[in-house]
């Protein structure tokens, strides 16, 4: 799944032209949230740290093959969260 160019999407570039998922800015009132595998045609490869702050309502994470790393506290706030999904394989988990 490509988004194209959102902007409610906040994202870092990676040395290797790749992206790190920061956070979402959009409003948000389901409860499954997927990451895309790209967003303007770069792949997302890494999840941020606090990347989910404030986002109460939460209950599933779906996460694309093309993540590799997912920093500490990527998750933390998620107080709802109760189920996460993923084909990984992932290289780093902090």
């Amino acid at each position: 799944m490509d988004l194209g160019v959102d902007t409610n999407y906040v994202t870092i570039e990676n040395d290797d032209n790749t992206l790190t998922f920061v956070r979402y800015n959009g409003v948000y009132s389901g409860s499954t949230f997927y990451i895309p595998e790209t967003i303007g045609g770069k792949t997302v490869t890494e999840i941020a740290a606090h990347a989910f702050d404030g986002k109460t309502n939460i209950t599933e994470i779906v996460l694309p093959k093309t993540i590799k790393k997912i920093s500490a506290y990527a998750f933390a706030g998620l107080e709802s969260l109760t189920t996460m999904r993923g084909t990984g394989p992932f290289q780093s988990l902090s």
